[in-house]
């Protein structure tokens, strides 16, 4: 399907003289949820259900690693990518691990007062999930007490969004050869839930939910981008674009 799509946007661009190029490479996101309200959930779980003292919760920024691709004729660029983690925190009696992730869909427009500098104004749509898994433990091994009757808490959910967001890059490019670039990218943004979904455990029913917590607002992304971009003529040949550079 890549191959087809770039395939397309090469046509297009010998057709109509426009500049064209892609690019693709690894990203490392932080995302900043409302996270207050789960924190105070887990602070009460670990107080009530298991008997614990402590105040336990996760801390923003959530990092993800994850990677990208986009295309790009004239000054429009298209593309997506995908990416997530899991963290743990844990408090005297209870272990919190959240997993979460995200894919996104992105189109935009380029502008480029330098040849080594572009700037990329766009919009975002993106799916995002995660699962928060709570168990209690006990010790340095996590072994309840010797009674066959005694049920360890635990606790799992997941849940999803759609989200609608807008994001502003930076992208500072080095020529290799030719047309050919590495480039480090800075992006930040923001994604705003349209949908979201009902939390469920692992049995598929539905669990009360923490309000106002989900994998989306504030993010920043910083990515180091390998690609090609250049005029294209009839004959398939790049220009350099990096000649004056």
């Amino acid at each position: 399907m890549r191959k087809v799509l770039f395939a397309v946007i090469v046509l297009i661009a010998v057709a109509f003289g426009f500049k064209a190029g892609g690019w693709g490479g690894v990203t490392i996101s932080g995302l900043l949820p409302n996270l207050e309200n789960l924190n105070s959930e887990l602070t009460r779980i670990n107080q009530t259900y298991v008997n614990g003292t402590d105040e336990i919760g996760f801390s923003a920024p959530e990092f993800m690693i994850g990677g990208h691709g986009y295309g790009q004729i004239g000054q429009i660029i298209v593309g997506g990518g995908g990416s997530g983690l899991g963290v743990r925190e844990k408090g005297d009696s209870l272990s919190a691990r959240l997993n979460y992730g995200m894919g996104y869909a992105e189109a935009g427009f380029q502008i480029e007062p330098l040849r080594w500098l572009w700037i990329r104004p766009s919009i975002t749509l993106a799916g995002s999930g995660f699962e928060i898994e709570l168990n209690e433990f006990y010790g340095d091994f996590g072994d309840p007490p010797e009674d066959t009757l005694y049920s360890p808490y635990r606790y799992v959910a997941s849940a999803g969004s759609f989200n609608a967001g807008a994001a502003l890059a930076l992208e500072f490019n080095l020529p290799i050869s030719g047309a050919t670039f590495i480039g480090l990218e800075l992006k930040g943004g923001y994604l705003y839930p349209l949908f979201k979904t009902d939390w469920y455990n692992e049995d598929g029913l539905v669990v009360n939910e923490v309000e106002g917590f989900g994998i989306f607002g504030l993010f920043f992304e910083a990515s180091v981008n390998f690609g090609r971009s250049g005029e294209l003529d009839a004959s398939w040949e790049q220009d350099d674009d990096w000649e004056d550079y």
